[in-house]
């Protein structure tokens, strides 16, 4: 069973402002709540009982938050601190520094609140012996995200927000992923890069890059979709 978890929640959320003028982006308040605690209570719920929060911009306000509210909070909470931007791939590599031992780890956008059966996504990782497991998930204008092709349970190709004149259909990367502990030892050299470009983009080609499909997520890259969520998100979530 997958136990931990690392979540990105460094972002400043300048397509948020003025909303999120003086807090990160994840603390955005989502029915009374921020939104990271969402993305920790579910993942909670479904076993994870070890999660490294991510973080750099107006670090202090997410760690004085949830220092305060840790009694509601079963799972152990690790803050994982940039003292500058490091990309995606950098903030993996330091948030699994943090943890005793690296197995398998759940990485997930701590901006983002995902539909999907997080041992349902591991079992079919293991039984695939994948490098690194993707979640995608289908949207109706795949313009403002990454586009992927697929081929069986095997991702093929990347393309990062394809440049296309009308609203187009497809397949997305929703910035999920399970990634084993032999492609966390394979983590390129440098200090900050991209997971998506400087690494999964190029492993493709000589490791097995598999997929699961969640049921959906609600994202908040700019405040169009902080309004969609605000009006979709299901009850159930609080």
């Amino acid at each position: 069973m997958l136990d931990t978890a690392i979540i990105l929640a460094g972002g400043q959320g300048t397509r948020l402002r003025p909303a999120v003028q003086h807090i990160p982006k994840v603390m955005i308040e989502v029915r009374g709540q921020p939104l990271l605690s969402y993305v920790i209570r579910d993942f909670e719920r479904q076993g994870i009982k070890r999660i490294v929060i991510s973080i750099g911009y107006k670090a202090d306000k997410i760690v004085e938050h949830f220092d305060k509210q840790k009694h509601g909070f079963p799972s152990e909470l690790i803050y994982s601190i940039e003292d500058k931007p490091l990309g995606t791939g950098g903030a993996i590599k330091l948030a699994a520094r943090q943890l005793r031992s690296q197995s398998d780890i759940l990485v997930a956008n701590g901006d983002t609140i995902y539909q999907f059966d997080i041992n349902e996504m591991y079992r079919i990782h293991k039984e695939s012996n994948a490098f690194v497991t993707v979640g995608l998930t289908t949207v109706d204008d795949i313009r403002a995200f990454g586009a992927v092709e697929v081929h069986g349970n095997i991702i093929k190709r990347f393309t990062e927000k394809p440049k296309l004149s009308v609203p187009t259909p497809g397949i997305i990367n929703a910035g999920l992923y399970i990634i084993s502990e032999r492609a966390l030892h394979k983590l390129p050299a440098e200090e900050a890069f991209s997971f998506e470009r400087d690494f999964l983009e190029k492993v493709i080609s000589t490791e097995k890059v598999c997929w699961h499909k969640i049921q959906g997520f609600y994202t908040v890259n700019n405040i169009e979709q902080y309004f969609d969520m605000l009006k979709k998100l299901p009850q159930q979530k609080q």
